[in-house]
């Protein structure tokens, strides 16, 4: 099973959604710089009682932070868990993006390319942050920095996230992205100017 963000015939902002059908998942939106409800609950929620079934869970990099904690309290199992985090720049509040950006005929990069390059306004906890990749995950989804309508990078971090590439018969390219790096600087330096204007 897969929990990602997905769209919904009912409302205009996409929450977060517990997949068992591919089929079903063509809504499917992991790059939405909207997050109704932390995916951390909802995947401590999934995986607090053992389980054969596998979840592979889209978090951003605070989310995975939250998720960790959860396992220490008890209130979470990493077992059973696929961690894929997903590059984040921020989010936009949910009544903004509803009001302003939502369009549910489509997915729509230009808001999450607004985010990136700070021309949309996210959250203050989220032009604070100074995390915008993933850590402690099985896959990572790298967003930033590549150009989306020709590609997204799914990198293996753990033997499980490998596994996980294996199954799905996908290669792994390791190579050094200079825009990639130069992209997370950037957004690193923009969130860090906030982080000392805010304290």
């Amino acid at each position: 099973s897969v929990l990602v963000p997905a769209r919904q015939p009912f409302g205009k902002s996409p929450v977060q959604t517990l997949f068992t059908d591919p089929d079903r998942a063509v809504d499917a939106d992991p790059l939405a710089p909207v997050v109704p409800a932390s995916s951390a609950t909802i995947l401590g929620k999934v995986t607090r009682r053992a389980t054969e079934r596998v979840v592979a869970a889209f978090l951003r990099p605070c989310e995975v932070r939250a998720f960790i904690e959860l396992t220490k309290l008890g209130q979470a199992s990493r077992e059973g868990a696929l961690l894929i985090g997903v590059d984040c720049a921020g989010r936009v509040e949910t009544t903004d993006y509803v009001r302003k950006y939502s369009d549910i005929s489509k997915i729509d990069t230009s808001v999450l390319q607004g985010v990136h390059d700070g021309t949309i306004e996210v959250v203050d906890a989220c032009a604070s942050c100074l995390t915008p990749v993933a850590e402690n995950v099985d896959l990572r989804l790298q967003v930033i920095g590549l150009d989306w309508s020709r590609e997204l990078r799914l990198e293996a971090l753990t033997a499980a996230g490998e596994e996980a590439l294996d199954q799905l018969e996908l290669t792994t390219v390791v190579e050094a992205n200079l825009e990639r790096d130069n992209a997370i600087a950037r957004i690193f330096e923009r969130h860090s100017e906030h982080r000392e204007k805010t304290l």
